[in-house]
């Protein structure tokens, strides 16, 4: 059975439009780049259903979305239901709160702070009103409630707004509960804000955003890809111990010293593990994949930035994934599907024996320089599985096998080699000239 593919978390943002423009713009260009599918009914990219009303096809999408933005400020907006006096709005976020309760759809609701703050005054207004002139008789409650309510032109209808807040913090609810009359009411929390700012650190905590969305699943896919790999490098007995397919070329290789030209003495059993060996370390070359790897380097998830000097740097676990790819490279262009066949037809029928035995090195350098490269991307991909799980590694200490099978070369491969920084002082020298 096939798997879905991977769904992105969907964000309904629901608010009056024409007050809200700007800040909706900015929060769909934010909330996109992070990775979420954004739907707001005046971009073109809303799915529209044609044969549906534009109110249908709003309500529609707030039911098949993870996460409902709501931003009240002081304007009303349509009104949906004139005989209950229910606005758009309003209506959405109702549809959402069903499915809040239900678990399907988490709210975020954020309220304009002045708008907030005239609330409050209001609401101790209508106090006063009440405690002060309508208990001595001199205004009555609808006098009262008039002078509480009243319009201006920053808060347009003010008994609704105040009472849509009032349903979204679900006070009714709340004061039932306290009284012991009802359940305390879930989703009611409100944050006020002034900046985008304040709606952006707001939902940073509230999405849990650390990092952006496609990095997540950059890292993740990359996680998974280190796992996939280090269980194509192992191999299982029958009481289902767990080895490296390195392993039986590790006697070889940690005992002999091998130099063109110069044959060697090895025990039997030795070159028997390496022929046994070669078929082993063969067969990750059709299993080992990288595209995960690729992605986190090309996209320089890894990558740091120093504000001092406004540089992008190159950090540690981003050098180890760099070195992860190469070793891949280089353990790929290994020819190995020979390997068997040459050293069974010439040492296998030797290699039974008992004691020891003649070898030519020339013979082993190919299975050798695999198994080196195949022991170095086995240690990295731990040591980068380990740091993306938030344990420290200390990549620096990680021990790395030689660059070539035999004996002293290795110095010279570092000495020939020219390293990036040498390439740069030269430039800069042919420029000086």
């Amino acid at each position: 059975m096939s798997k879905l593919p991977l769904q992105k978390p969907t964000i309904f943002i629901s608010s009056t439009i024409h007050d809200f423009r700007d800040l909706r713009s900015s929060l769909k260009y934010y909330l996109e780049e992070l990775g979420y599918v954004v739907n707001m009914s005046e971009f073109n990219d809303f799915q529209r259903e044609p044969d549906k009303n534009s109110y249908t096809a709003c309500l529609n999408t707030v039911k098949s979305s993870d996460y409902f933005i709501l931003l009240i400020g002081s304007r009303t907006g349509g009104i949906y239901n004139k005989t209950e006096g229910t606005t758009i709005t309003q209506e959405e976020y109702r549809v959402a709160y069903e499915r809040a309760i239900e678990g399907k759809t988490r709210i975020l609701g954020f309220v304009r702070s002045e708008v907030w703050t005239v609330r409050e005054d209001r609401n101790a207004l209508a106090t006063l009103l009440q405690s002060e002139y309508v208990t001595n008789g001199e205004l009555n409650s609808d006098s009262a409630a008039k002078l509480a309510n009243y319009a201006s032109k920053f808060v347009t209808d003010a008994n609704r707004i105040f009472a849509f807040i009032n349903e979204v913090c679900r006070i009714d609810e709340m004061k039932s509960a306290v009284e012991g009359k009802g359940p305390l009411p879930p989703a009611n929390w409100v944050h006020c804000f002034e900046t985008f700012r304040d709606i952006v650190d707001a939902l940073r905590v509230q999405l849990n955003v650390t990092g952006d969305l496609k990095a997540k699943i950059l890292v993740d896919n990359l996680k998974a890809e280190l796992l996939n790999n280090l269980a194509a490098l192992a191999t299982k007995n029958k009481s289902g111990s767990i080895s490296q397919v390195t392993d039986f070329t590790s006697p070889f290789r940690k005992h002999y010293k091998l130099n063109i030209g110069e044959i060697v003495t090895v025990e039997c059993k030795h070159v028997l593990w390496m022929i046994v060996g070669s078929a082993m370390i063969s067969r990750p070359q059709k299993m080992l994949r990288w595209r995960a790897l690729d992605l986190c380097i090309d996209n320089g998830v890894f990558m740091g930035f120093d504000t001092s000097s406004g540089t992008v740097q190159r950090t540690d676990m981003h050098e180890a994934l760099v070195r992860l790819r190469v070793n891949i490279d280089q353990y790929m262009d290994c020819e190995l599907s020979g390997e068997l066949l040459k050293l069974s037809k010439k040492y296998l029928v030797s290699a039974k024996s008992k004691g020891t035995m003649d070898v030519d090195p020339i013979d082993l350098v190919s299975v050798i320089n695999a198994a080196n490269r195949l022991d170095d991307i086995i240690t990295l991909s731990e040591s980068n599985f380990l740091c993306l799980e938030g344990i420290v590694v200390n990549f620096n200490k990680l021990p790395r096998q030689p660059l070539s099978p035999l004996d002293g070369q290795d110095e010279l491969l570092i000495s020939e080699n020219v390293s990036p920084d040498e390439i740069l002082l030269t430039i800069m020298e042919k420029h000086r000239h």
